[in-house]
């Protein structure tokens, strides 16, 4: 799929000259065109297209059109000056909804843009490419030019795009492996936007386990952890297990889905709203919004615990802020398209995981040490021997303690899920058996093969970095590991 801004330029360009040709597009929209429905006509035999369906300009600007090639079917749904809204299926691709859109170019009327989007989007079910010139961008840092881009702006296109269910074609997001490319183009001022569309090979793995902070507001929440650890006669790792499963099934019986809940609760309460006034429908009206506080504010909790917010308080009412950051952080997080050190392109997620991991065991495999006692020898001892003898002495349970209250409650969980606040919300139930582990560890030379598993972090050297050599991985030390150092 090709999208383009002008085909009216002044200047002809041959079609054997077009340098988008030796891509053959199967799809080509083009916003800004400039022409006639009959000078597109003249426009789809030049470029050897085999359906067109166009919208005309309006004096000397505007323009839109869409083109296909045989092996595409193209049902138009609806059009107007700023869009053409379509169902595009090929012979090997999926069907899917697309839209090519034209923004108003003029501040005061963006909003009409938006509402246009907005009203397109309520009816599309299923997959849905909206592509084209918005004439707006995202954040200030993608415009460079003298003239202000008023805040107010571009908050209220991502506000549409939010609204809308899209996001930005870096991200992928239900079409996993779309590759988007810039190409160059002698004419036009904006650069042609080249998108492959694959069959989707990436599926969502299994969710791993993580602990909610919202749980330790939940009546019941300590005695099915205490019924856990007490029941489980194993080792520290199977009582983190245990609580696991009782917590998943808990948490599927008494706390279910929050937005859900909240969805219902405000059903009843527009049904209270609309009868006529009664003492029994006021106190309804009142249990129902004593219900729905408590239920917003572990929403905002489930928020802020994803979007990794350390700065705000709760009460703030930030749940949108949480939520949008919490979303900017997922999308920011995905790879799902890679190139190795040897320039392969790789997109499903088994490939990409073994592209990483060839490449870093590569990068820190040892090719054996020499000479390595020549460099030992030069290093001179710094310790006092009180120093060492301080340092050589037996761990306590009080630095243990301590060392857990120093903890970040949310940040940082391990492999199991569990948070530092797991361990401070409910120390008087799992407290000796973990100092017990930690001290055997540490004071006793036992074994951490049990826990000695640690998640590898990619993080990026670069903005919107492609390839592997784009990232810097790194460990994080977390839960019963940083008790242990």
């Amino acid at each position: 799929m090709l999208e383009c801004v002008g085909f009216g330029q002044p200047t002809y360009i041959p079609s054997s000259e077009i340098p988008y040709r030796d891509k053959k597009p199967r799809i080509i929209f083009s916003s800004e065109t400039k022409k006639t429905v009959r000078q597109m006509e003249c426009v789809q035999r030049q470029l050897g297209m085999m359906g067109c369906f166009s919208v005309g300009r309006e004096g000397r600007a505007g323009g839109l059109a869409l083109l296909w090639q045989h092996k595409v079917d193209v049902s138009i749904l609806s059009y107007s000056p700023r869009h053409i809204d379509a169902i595009l299926k090929g012979v090997d691709m999926e069907t899917f909804r697309f839209t090519g859109f034209y923004g108003n170019p003029e501040m005061r009327l963006c909003r009409h843009s938006w509402d246009l989007l907005r009203r397109i989007a309520g009816s599309v079910q299923g997959p849905w490419i909206v592509g084209g010139d918005f004439n707006e961008i995202l954040e200030a840092h993608e415009y460079f030019g003298r003239h202000f881009r008023p805040m107010s702006q571009m908050r209220a296109f991502r506000e549409a795009l939010e609204e809308c269910g899209l996001t930005t074609i870096r991200f992928q997001g239900i079409f996993p492996e779309v590759a988007t490319h810039h190409l160059n183009y002698m004419v036009s001022d904006h650069l042609p936007l080249l998108l492959y569309l694959r069959p989707s090979t990436w599926s969502r793995k299994h969710k791993r386990f993580l602990f909610e902070e919202l749980w330790t507001t939940v009546e019941g929440c300590q005695d099915v952890i205490s019924h856990a650890w007490e029941s489980e006669m194993g080792t520290i790792v199977e009582k983190l297990k245990a609580c696991q499963g009782s917590l998943r099934r808990w948490n599927k019986d008494h706390v279910g889905r929050i937005p859900t809940k909240l969805r219902s609760l405000q059903r009843k309460l527009d049904d209270t709203q609309r009868r006529s006034f009664s003492p029994v429908a006021e106190f309804q009206h009142r249990e129902i919004c004593k219900e729905m506080d408590v239920l917003l504010e572990r929403e905002e909790m489930l928020w802020r615990q994803r979007s990794r917010v350390s700065w705000m308080k709760y009460g703030d009412k930030n749940t949108r802020f949480f939520h949008e950051h919490a979303k900017m952080r997922g999308r920011r997080n995905l790879i799902q398209t890679i190139v190795d050190d040897q320039g392969v392109w790789h997109t499903s997620t088994e490939s990409i995981g073994s592209a990483f991991c060839d490449y870093f065991q590569g990068l820190f495999a040892s090719n054996g040490l020499q000479e390595a006692g020549a460099a030992t020898e030069v290093v001179k001892p710094l310790l006092t021997p009180s120093q060492n003898l301080r340092l050589n002495q037996v761990f306590s349970r009080e630095e243990i303690e301590t060392s857990l209250g120093k903890m970040f409650p949310t940040k940082s969980p391990g492999v199991d899920g569990m948070l530092a606040l797991f361990y401070h919300k409910y120390w008087g139930v799992v407290g000796n058996d973990v100092v017990g582990f930690c001290l055997n560890v540490l004071n006793g030379g036992a074994s951490v093969k049990e826990i000695n598993h640690t998640l590898l972090t990619l993080i990026p050297k670069v903005e919107n970095p492609v390839k592997v050599t784009e990232f810097r991985p790194i460990s994080f030390v977390y839960g019963d590991l940083q008790d242990d150092f």
